[in-house]
């Protein structure tokens, strides 16, 4: 198990440069549970501690058809509106093993969403491969494109994900 961080999210209303609710800071000891809501939730996986978020990777996978249900993806509503930003600070530089990830996603359920993610690629004990992805499935087919970026040398990424009507734009 390795751990992803995560300093904070913030949502944007597209244009406005504005902050809108709900955001966390998270502050305190635990997840604010008024503002999030957990797919598969794992409370052992999961903690609230130095002002981030820390959430132990799991085993499992939604990319394509064969869902296998992987825990905590850690959720709050969208901003209302199709013009909207969100943001955060990932930090996966323990990353050391084949689809280890962490990031953004747009999700409705394990066939239907947007993701924005730092992974990493390698098999367990070969030289970390790291990369940005952005990925989405509609009806749990794969959509095209599958933009990337590779040959990253860290592990810790500012990522911003915006929505303009039915387009997503992924930033790092």
């Amino acid at each position: 198990i390795t751990d992803a961080h995560f300093d904070y999210f913030q949502l944007q209303t597209e244009g406005s440069g504005a902050e809108v609710g709900p955001d966390d800071e998270f502050d305190g000891t635990a997840l604010d549970g008024c503002r999030w809501t957990v797919v598969r939730p794992d409370p052992a996986a999961y903690r609230v501690t130095d002002g981030r978020l820390v959430i132990d990777t799991s085993d499992g996978d939604i990319y394509g058809t064969g869902n296998s249900g992987p825990a905590n993806f850690v959720l709050q509503p969208a901003p209302d509106g199709d013009e909207w930003m969100i943001e955060t600070l990932v930090d996966g530089s323990a990353f050391d093993e084949q689809y280890q990830q962490g990031g953004l996603i747009v999700y409705a359920d394990d066939g239907n969403y947007v993701k924005f993610d730092y992974l990493v690629d390698n098999q367990a004990g070969s030289p970390v491969a790291r990369r940005i992805e952005l990925r989405s499935e509609v009806g749990d087919s794969v959509q095209n494109p599958q933009p990337n970026a590779g040959d990253l040398d860290q592990g810790s990424w500012h990522l911003r994900l915006a929505r303009s009507g039915d387009t997503y734009t992924g930033w790092y």
